[in-house]
């Protein structure tokens, strides 16, 4: 993984602050795979991702 503006995922290229949350969850990608994707180079900031995101994204985000 790049550790620019852009993450590598198996799925493709995805902006690595804003949207690429929105969109994991827009997949309800389960806590594993989350934790797989935001621990190789967010160690620091995978907890705030979680916190902050899980209420705003995981319900009534429509696809």
């Amino acid at each position: 993984m790049k550790r620019g503006k852009e993450t590598k995922t198996l799925w493709g290229n995805v902006e690595k602050k804003g949207k690429a949350v929105r969109w994991l969850f827009n997949l309800r990608l389960n806590d594993k795979m989350m934790h797989r994707l935001f621990s190789l180079r967010l160690n620091d900031k995978k907890m705030m991702y979680k916190k902050n995101n899980r209420r705003r994204f995981h319900r009534d985000n429509p696809l």
